[in-house]
């Protein structure tokens, strides 16, 4: 349990739980070593690298890494109009107007796969990997209320945890950070890498 100020001034807090300021936040890679094991036992979950917290005020989010209280990076919401078409923020070898995530399946369109929008790029220019094998740039976020949900059974199959309602990918390059609702064709919020703390 700890507290800090956020810089618009927000006093941020993990001791209730669930909480809205802590993020439960796992690469891909780290994803797939725990989808390797069958079953866990709910207090053994392994815990993300990093621990997120987002400031429900400005929703700026600050990074911690594991066993430290200080944060070692914050990111920026960047002020911007939202809710485009994807074309209108990434530039595409073949644009197409189909959207990131089939909506039904809330898992990844699979045109995408197939190649009907095989590049999709950052604003800095550097290709964001829409699948393929893990490469840590495509993160798995939980709230603190949708992970106590499946977190409190004795015994957790891997393969039962719900996948989050959004999705989010990482720039490897500029490390902006990209946040789509699942079903959203455009990214519902971009982060910035505001500052290395």
């Amino acid at each position: 349990m700890a507290r800090m100020n956020c810089v618009c001034g927000e006093v941020l807090s993990n001791s209730m739980a669930p909480n809205d300021v802590q993020l439960r936040m796992y690469t891909d890679v780290e994803w797939e070593e725990i989808l390797k094991k069958d079953t866990i036992e709910g207090w053994m979950f392994p815990s993300p690298t990093h621990d997120i917290w987002r400031c429900p005020v400005c929703e700026r989010l600050y990074v911690f890494e594991e066993m430290n209280n200080v944060a070692v990076k914050s990111y920026v919401l960047e002020k911007q109009r939202l809710g485009l078409r994807l074309k209108s923020f990434f530039a595409r070898d073949r644009v197409s107007d189909a959207p990131l995530l089939d909506s039904a399946a809330g898992a990844p369109n699979p045109a995408l796969e197939t190649g009907a929008a095989t590049k999709i790029s950052c604003k800095c220019g550097e290709a964001l990997p829409a699948s393929g094998s893990p490469n840590g740039n495509m993160l798995r976020a939980y709230t603190d209320e949708e992970w106590e949900r499946f977190l409190d059974a004795e015994i957790i199959k891997t393969q039962d945890v719900p996948p989050p309602p959004r999705d989010i990918w990482r720039c490897p390059k500029c490390e902006r950070v990209y946040v789509f609702e699942k079903g959203g064709a455009a990214p519902a919020k971009v982060y910035a890498l505001k500052e290395r703390i």
